[in-house]
């Protein structure tokens, strides 16, 4: 089930994604003493046992499980490095959000650092989203601690929207819609989910107040139904919502002990996701068969920040963690296929 055990150099992974061009690449945003203080890193993994990964020069100590496999690049950065997205548009292009406040833009054939560095935001940059419906997917979005949400043109690197004080508290995520262009969500401290519209977004579209007493860490959307969100908190819940009918969540999941950082949709079966967990665990659940996890993996040794699934490899999943390791993962497939 653990394929690759990838071990980061005195580095705290905070987020990681797939790549949507490359099948064997997987980026990880990180930082030193758990972005507290120090600098960060953006890694650029080749994975394993595929036709043509890289077998170049090493850029920090990778432990496979069949032995030790490269980084392809490590490019650092003078912060902590908290998100991390590749462009839907540009295979070549990722951009990172910083605890300075700014955006880089990497082309990975530079290994040179950043061609860019975007300047907006007041506070920690907490999430950046590339935009993944074909008629949008040149724009990008950040989001803040200071509350602001903004969306940049991706290929002349422009803020094209500047959304301010948006919640009542820090900004954990913004996500948008696969499915129905220009609607997006973002959840934050103060407890919420807002959605807007990106050409009307001066007022949401919606909001509900999804974890009583709590701050909302991470939401995403179903690839298959455009009408379910799900969220992830600090009171260690994840909820299932129908956006038509927010009046309570659709399902409550129960498996976790402390917050739940990450919650991520499968691209490949439409009930299927993902949860990371300040309890050091990663928990599988069918949210249209259980209300508990059908899988738990327990190999992390800290908090699990980084969760995404692999667009080109069916049951593939990758995992970052303060242990300073990122896995990837090989999951036993479903019982049955709900898309």
């Amino acid at each position: 089930m653990l394929s690759l055990k990838v071990r980061l150099s005195q580095k705290h992974a905070q987020d990681l994604s797939f790549s949507p061009f490359y099948p064997n690449k997987l980026a990880c945003a990180s930082g030193q003493y758990y972005g507290i203080a120090g600098s960060g890193s953006l890694d650029i993994i080749t994975l394993p046992d595929v036709p043509g990964a890289s077998t170049g020069a090493l850029a920090g100590a990778l432990t496979g499980v069949q032995g030790a496999q490269p980084v392809v690049q490590s490019l650092p950065w003078s912060d902590c490095l908290f998100s991390v997205a590749w462009s839907e548009k540009n295979e070549h292009v990722i951009v990172t959000g910083s605890g300075d406040g700014s955006i880089q833009v990497y082309d990975i054939n530079n290994n040179k650092g950043p061609v860019a560095a975007l300047k907006g935001h007041t506070r920690e940059v907490s999430c950046v989203h590339w935009c993944q419906c074909r008629l949008v997917n040149h724009l990008f979005m950040s989001a803040s601690w200071d509350s602001c949400i903004k969306i940049w043109n991706g290929e002349t690197l422009q803020m094209v929207s500047d959304l301010p004080n948006r919640h009542d508290s820090l900004i954990y995520e913004v996500q948008s819609s696969p499915l129905v262009h220009g609607l997006f969500g973002s959840c934050s401290g103060d407890g919420t989910v807002k959605l807007w519209n990106m050409n009307s977004a001066h007022q949401p579209m919606g909001g509900w107040v999804a974890h009583p007493q709590a701050e909302v860490l991470s939401l995403d959307w179903c690839k298959y139904n455009q009408n379910i969100v799900a969220t992830a908190g600090t009171d260690g819940l994840l909820k299932i919502w129908d956006i038509r009918n927010t009046g309570e969540a659709h399902m409550v999941l129960v498996g976790h002990q402390y917050a739940v950082r990450r919650v991520r949709f499968s691209p490949h079966h439409a009930s299927l996701l993902a949860t990371s967990s300040y309890d050091f665990s990663i928990k599988i659940w069918d949210f249209l068969r259980h209300n508990h996890p059908l899988q738990s993996l327990n190999q992390h040794t800290e908090f699990v920040c980084g969760l995404d699934f692999s667009l080109h490899q069916d049951m593939q999943l990758a995992s970052g963690s303060w242990d300073e390791t990122v896995a990837v993962w090989n999951l036993s497939p479903p019982l049955s296929d709900n898309k």
